[in-house]
């Protein structure tokens, strides 16, 4: 399916206070989209938004050329995958690795096809059947990640995905993310506030400041920037 995502004139007020102010962007199917920002710029609320947990002040969101309102958004919603910054789950509570995969199916996970593939190509067959709650840091992201994956979205959030890992367990998550990308041409908005946790694969970069975008295009444009650290972070 091909589909594009649209935000035009947005602007999000959580308890009076406006997040994000007039925020443009379009992303063509198949886009790898970077949001670069410091903390509190906004970068967060963006991928809420487009899931529907903040509704719009001012402004729509289009999604595969589908205004999504209050009516329709679970038909917005079924068509993105989102993966938060924490999904902590308390050591001792009783749900295995195998039940977080069968949230997105209607049968067990060895009856389905996809998700033995996915399993397979995800390394987690060993995960299986140990308790979601004391797994790493990386073995929960590739778990959600499969879990999310088999709802076979076109587009997918990745909100900082690096928080809880270390950097090869963040490259080794990237890698995953950038094989799916290939295998499947998904749309992805990645967000970030460290520029080393760009894939090379994201040729598009939005800079977000203080609720507003600052800075919306190609990957090289910024950083052959005077001072792009400075133009990103301060």
């Amino acid at each position: 399916m091909s589909c594009t995502v649209e935000i035009e004139n947005l602007y999000i007020k959580l308890s009076d206070k406006v997040i994000l102010e007039d925020i443009n962007l379009k992303a063509e199917h198949g886009d790898f989209i970077t949001i670069l920002g410091p903390n509190g710029s906004g970068k967060t609320t963006i991928l809420k938004t487009l899931m529907g947990f903040y509704k719009p002040y001012k402004g729509i969101i289009k999604i595969c050329g589908e205004i999504c309102t209050e009516k329709n958004i679970l038909n917005c919603r079924n068509k993105l995958a989102y993966l938060p910054q924490n999904f902590e789950v308390d050591k001792f509570f009783p749900i295995l690795t195998k039940d977080i995969i069968e949230f997105s199916l209607k049968e067990k996970y060895y009856k389905n096809e996809k998700a033995l593939k996915i399993i397979n190509e995800f390394n987690i067959q060993n995960l299986l059947d140990k308790p979601f709650g004391l797994l790493s840091g990386g073995e929960k992201q590739k778990t959600i990640l499969a879990m999310i994956l088999l709802r076979e979205p076109v587009i997918l959030l990745l909100d900082e995905p690096n928080l809880n890992l270390d950097f090869l367990a963040y490259k080794n998550f990237l890698k995953i993310v950038e094989k799916i990308y290939n295998q499947k041409k998904l749309t992805i908005f990645l967000i970030t506030h460290l520029l080393s946790h760009i894939s090379d694969l994201s040729k598009k970069v939005i800079v977000l400041k203080s609720g507003k975008i600052v800075f919306s295009g190609d990957k090289k444009e910024i950083f052959n920037k005077k001072d792009y650290l400075e133009f990103i972070y301060d």
